[in-house]
């Protein structure tokens, strides 16, 4: 495309870096813990998700295919990720945090 990428810090993903250290340092349960932070990963995940959504579409819009697909195969890991962690939150962990057995 030549062009040089620049950038700055995205505020919100400071704002949510934050929010999980704040979220570290009150909480004390193990088991809470765990889920609380499988929760404040799926927030970044999210958040990832519907950027990487965006540039599919403007790729796609601006004609760029190939790097359409290579930005649809990277969402799709992310998708698979937030997958895996939610499946991990439904399962074993919830069950520990509410005092049920794993």
């Amino acid at each position: 495309m030549n062009i040089t990428p620049s950038g700055e810090t995205c505020q919100a993903m400071k704002g949510l870096i934050k929010e999980t250290k704040h979220f570290i340092e009150e909480v004390e349960d193990d088991e809470v813990m765990d889920v609380g932070l499988i929760a404040e990963i799926q927030r970044v995940q999210h958040y990832e998700i519907s950027g990487y959504g965006s540039a599919v579409r403007f790729a796609k819009e601006l004609g760029y295919r190939q790097i359409a697909k290579t930005l649809q195969e990277t969402l799709n890991e992310e998708y698979d990720a937030d997958n895996t962690l939610e499946k991990l939150a439904e399962t074993r962990l919830n069950k520990k945090a509410i005092g049920g057995n794993s």
